[in-house]
């Protein structure tokens, strides 16, 4: 049998590869004429050939190689057992060796004709410093689950807020937006569902400062890092028990003084539009239709308030029939206006393209005895409403600088602030409504904004279009964040022995003033009136946050063999914040919003706070042998006030190891490929001490009573509720295994991680108590969690010539998922409406539905349906849902609605996401930059609730939206048994006792999608065109956020924000879902400019 050289049939494969690669280089070369090598015998007899090999550090053949005469595009690339030969002008040329992952080498061959180079390996990708817990580490010496990124990744993004760029950027950093508001903030979660209890989101440290990441400057970010598992957190001890996202921001930078300037310009249009009917006529049918099928009688009105009648609707006919005709008549009757409008109330509110600028300013220098790095930022974003818009503006500042006093001693100090505005419209009638809701039960497109006089008409103001173009109402939101960080660093032993201590100081101010105004109106000729309310509402909140932390490391000098790092310290945080809200009635002067300004009888004053602090000691010993066999322990002893004084300490610990295979020595045939082979496992507990203060205490609250005793509003309280008999820490207790795999000279890179995470003595609700007690149970340790899931990262970076020029590009794929069960909770019955053991979270139990009736014949002949009211006759018709009768008692029920007796309820869906991914590309070459980022969500189920209006339209009420969707349903003209929506009957989606009220697999949407998250091209100008300008550096860039979205779910919403309503108005638990502000798809463009001064 024939013997294969596998070393030699590798190299093949990379000789090809490598030609391929560099195939467009040597065709441009050839096409202009460049080529070095001549292969006619004058043209080599007048140059000097050099001929010679390349090798790696091991003397293994490099293939592939690029020699090139140095600042040319004359060349060539090494053959299979890495050789070359090359003709030059002269001995005294200089010859460039590159090749991805290894050290460019420069040398002129003199009078050799042979010359023969070895190139180092590159090792900057595994010798990568990361930012972890109070310190730092080698990429190639991590044992945890950690990510990093570093400042390239967030390059060019034009976003209101850090949390945006780092969307989808790390595997298994779960960023949820509920909407595209300018301030509004994200949920952060690592590896999934963390506790139905007590919550938990990942602690984020700005500079070692717990912060919002919203507050930060994004020009300012250095890097991130992701701890994800109980060994890498274990040093944040109950704060860091669902992970850690460490914030870096920049330092200072030696040398002269360097000024970067970045500014944009942006436009942004809504990501998706309602397709909604706005034809008049075509409305009211579908109206007169909806209710007909329901109540089974014409309407007289429409919601009580649009005045109906036959005549009317004839009469609307007519003018859709004759455009010419005038939208507003007055009734010879009434003497009030009719209305025969198309009006898109939608297109009124909201404005096609809002605009924003971004501009950003750095300065840094310094010696090796001082540095400084300031910076500062403006941003400001336009609204997206037509009248009373909400803008919203921020702005930045930071300074941050060291002294060193002595070789062993240094001092450093941190200061940030942040000041930010917004403007939002109100309702002038309630503040908590949102508009969307509005304008779906009151923006009939009859009704027009403006009647003949130019007074606003009653539906105008109804649907609050016409209140915001009114702009009397509205709030103020303010808040101004200061940050400073002083610190001390003590190395008494160089490289061995260091301490460190920091304290920090925050403050926080925050105030809303809403105000209420009157809106006039006409519903005639001289028959004005006034909706709304007289009010004026401030909450004001100040919040001090102070943390100190002292830390000291010791890494003794063990020889080349041992390594070991021991890191311990102390760490103290408190909180305290004060919340004050005050209102009043009565405006003297609407347009002068003043308490002293007012005169009515209602007013209300209250004052609370909130406090809470934590204490902990912790430690962190790493010991690696060869740098093949790591081990880390670490552990964290912690106290918080919000436990009582039995229950308010925890010891927190955890273990983590690591075997680099990649070092041992019967791998070192694979070197010449495989750079980096790391098997990781961990195991790790930590306490969740996420609870709201005083919560073991029994509390009572001072409140007035809302009528009147005696001579006015009295004040009472009330008995406390029960207290359990003991409350403590939830426990988390994690474990993770995971390979790091680095291949061909790094530009492979694999990671993989497995995890599991249990949780449990959750904080949900005890056993059921006797109801003769009359309260309800109170709260304690009494439920578990387990959570499973994995994610998977794929990278590949190389370079070669084209024309030329270094052609680099990067391709990065992450892939993660999850997924959560109840393992223990109080539900003795298993009642489906709460969480029982064994559920899966997200899961959506509900209907089969077998398609639509197409005969009374068929109704009669099928499952008793009537347990399910199809219309306020209760009769059921063709056209109508047919439901499958799942365990054939011949009826359409719930049962008992347990586990043990569901009807024919089954699971239909889970809301959950899963399986996230992104997806980066970059490519540069010659200053030219593209990049493109690419996120989404694998699967999800959806089922709109009650109030989702762009959804259910008038399958909710009659008088709500009429979609166009909706033409598609099955009616007598066209009783299609195919179309996707049933006979049209109001009411159909309004409960669980209506057919769609209760979720079913027919309309349960999939709301998995792809985004084209960002897109950069960008451009930067040429050395020598730049330093005329005086500038060391001048970048030009074009960025698109949110360009593009696929999904299969319904054409009216946006996946990505599908949750329910405007959470700054009220939060209505996810009703009025797609009724949140906009997400918005921007498109930026803007220079970055750079200089030193020496």
């Amino acid at each position: 049998m024939k013997t294969i050289n596998v070393n030699k049939t590798c190299r093949i494969a990379v000789f090809s590869l490598a030609c391929c690669l560099a195939a467009p280089s040597w065709a441009d070369d050839l096409n202009r004429g460049e080529w070095g090598v001549r292969y006619e015998s004058q043209a080599v007899m007048q140059k000097e050939l050099v001929k010679g090999c390349v090798r790696d550090q091991n003397g293994e053949p490099l293939i592939g190689v690029t020699v090139r005469v140095q600042g040319t595009s004359q060349g060539t690339i090494t053959d299979i057992d890495g050789n070359y030969s090359l003709a030059l002008p002269s001995k005294q040329t200089k010859l460039e060796f590159s090749f991805i992952g290894y050290n460019t080498v420069v040398l002129t061959p003199g009078s050799r004709n042979s010359l023969d180079v070895t190139l180092e390996e590159d090792v900057k990708a595994l010798d990568e410093v990361v930012v972890v817990g109070y310190g730092t580490m080698k990429k190639r010496d991590l044992v945890g689950a950690v990510d990093h990124i570093n400042s390239e990744a967030l390059e060019g993004r034009s976003t209101p807020s850090l949390t945006r760029s780092l969307q989808g950027q790390i595997p298994n950093l779960n960023i949820s937006m509920r909407d595209g508001k300018p301030d509004r903030g994200a949920s952060y979660n690592i590896r999934g569902t963390t506790s139905i209890g007590a919550g938990g989101e990942a602690l984020i440290l700005i500079d070692g400062v717990e912060g919002d990441p919203n507050s930060v400057n994004p020009q300012d970010i250095e890097s991130v890092s992701v701890l994800k598992d109980a060994s890498s957190a274990a040093v944040y001890g109950a704060r860091g028990t669902f992970g850690v996202v460490l914030i870096t921001t920049k330092n200072a930078q030696k040398g002269g003084v360097k000024v970067n300037y970045n500014g944009s310009f942006s436009f942004s249009q809504r990501t998706v539009e309602p397709d909604l009917v706005t034809n008049g006529l075509q409305w009211t049918d579908d109206f007169v239709e909806a209710f007909v099928n329901n109540k089974g009688t014409m309407p007289t009105s429409i919601n009580n308030i649009f005045p109906y009648t036959p005549e009317w609707h004839e009469e609307l006919r007519r003018h859709d029939a004759n455009p010419d005709l005038p939208k507003v008549q007055i009734n010879e009757n009434t003497g009030q206006y009719e209305y025969f409008g198309n009006t898109d109330w939608d297109k009124l509110l909201y404005k096609d393209v809002t605009a924003g600028t971004d501009h950003s300013i750095s300065i840094t220098g310094g010696n090796d005895i001082a540095n400084f790095y300031v910076s500062g930022r403006f941003f400001s974003q336009d609204g997206i409403y037509r009248a009373n818009t909400d803008d919203y503006q921020r702005g930045n500042f930071r300074a941050k600088g060291s002294i060193k006093i002595k070789p062993w001693l240094s001092i450093d100090n941190n200061f940030d602030m942040m000041h930010k505005t917004y403007h939002y419209p109100l309702i002038s009638y309630d503040q908590t409504l949102n508009i969307q809701r509005n304008m779906e039960q009151q923006g009939f497109p009859m009704a027009v904004m403006y009647n003949p006089d130019g007074s606003l008409t009653y539906s105008a103001v109804y649907c609050a279009v016409g209140d915001f173009y009114n702009e009397s109402s509205y709030q103020d939101q303010t808040t101004l964040q200061y940050k400073n960080t002083f610190g001390v660093n003590i190395t008494p032993i160089k490289d061995v022995l260091k301490f460190r201590g920091d304290f920090t100081y925050v403050n926080t101010a925050y105030k809303r003033n809403r105000v209420l105004n009157y809106v006039p109106y006409s519903t005639g000729p001289e028959q004005f009136a006034e909706k709304g309310k007289s009010l004026m509402m401030d909450n004001k909140d100040e919040t001090r946050y102070m943390a100190a932390n002292l830390n000291g490391t010791w890494t003794p000098k063990l020889g080349e063999n041992h390594a070991l790092s021991v890191m311990g310290g102390w760490n103290l945080e408190t909180s305290n914040k004060d919340t004050f809200y005050s209102e009043r009635d009565g405006f003297l002067f609407p347009d002068r919003p003043n308490y002293d300004l007012m005169d009515g009888l209602n007013y209300k004053l209250e004052q609370g706070d909130k406090n809470w602090s934590y204490v902990g000691v912790f430690y962190r010993l790493n010991y690696g042998y060869k740098g093949r066999y790591l081990i880390e322990t670490s552990g964290r002893y912690d106290g918080s006030s919000k436990f009582p004084v039995n229950e308010m300490w925890g010891f927190f610990p955890s273990a983590s190891a690591a075997w680099r295979i990649s070092e041992e020595k019967f791998m070192e045939g694979t070197r010449s490929w495989l750079d980096n082979l790391k098997l990781r496992f961990s195991v790790g507990a930590l306490g969740n001490g996420n609870v709201d203060p005083y919560k073991f205490l029994p509390t009572m609250s001072i409140d007035k009573t809302g009528v009147i005793v005696g001579d006015g509003q009295v004040n009472y309280t009330s008995y406390p509720g029960l207290i359990p008999n003991n409350l403590t820490w939830e426990k988390v207790t994690t474990y993770d295994v995971g390979v790091d795999v680095d291949m061909f000279k790094n530009r492979l890179t694999i990671g993989f991680d497995w995890y599991r995470r249990n949780t449990t003595d959750m904080y949900t609700v005890g056993p059921t108590l006797p109801e003769v007690l009359g309260t309800t149970q109170p709260k304690g340790n009494y439920a578990n969690l387990k959570t499973k899931g994995w994610e998977l990262t794929l990278s590949w970076r190389d370079n070669f010539k084209l024309a030329g020029s270094d052609f680099h590009y990067g391709v990065k794929f992450m892939l993660w998922d999850s997924q959560s069960w109840i393992t223990k909770y109080n539900n003795a019955t298993g009642k489906l409406s709460d969480y029982y053991e064994g559920y899966r979270i997200g899961d959506i139990w509900g209907y089969n539905i077998e398609g639509l009736f197409t005969s009374y014949d068929e109704i009669a002949n099928h499952a008793d349906q009537d347990y399910i009211k199809i219309s306020d006759s209760k009769i059921w018709q063709p056209g109508d849902l047919k439901f499958a009768d799942l365990n054939g008692d011949g009826k359409i029920d719930k049962g008992a609605q347990t586990l043990s007796d569901h009807g024919d309820l089954v699971i239909v869906g889970n809301e959950e996401e899963r399986y996230h991914y992104g997806f980066n590309l970059n490519v540069g070459w010659k200053g030219i930059g593209i990049s493109a980022f690419f996120q989404g969500v694998g699967k999800r189920d959806w089922y709109p609730g009650q109030e989702t209006g762009f959804f259910w339209g008038k399958y909710n009420r009659p008088y709500g939206y009429s979609l166009k969707m909706h033409e598609n349903r099955w009616t007598e003209e066209n009783p299609n048994p195919n179309a996707y929506w049933p006979r049209l009957v109001g009411y159909s989606s309004e409960n669980g006792g209506r057919p769609m009220g209760t979720p079913n697999n027919r309309y349960m949407q999939d709301a998995s999608y792809l985004r084209l998250k960002a897109l950069t091209v960008d451009y930067s100008l040429p050395q020598a065109w730049v330093s005329k300008l005086g500038l060391t550096g001048l970048k030009i860039y074009f960025t698109g956020e949110n360009l593009f979205t696929f999904s299969n779910i319904c054409e009216n919403f946006d996946p990505e924000v599908i949750k329910g309503g405007d959470v700054d108005l009220k939060d209505r638990k996810g009703e009025e879902q797609g009724y949140s502000y906009p997400m918005l798809k921007t498109y930026t463009v803007g220079l970055n400019l750079s200089l030193i001064h020496i």
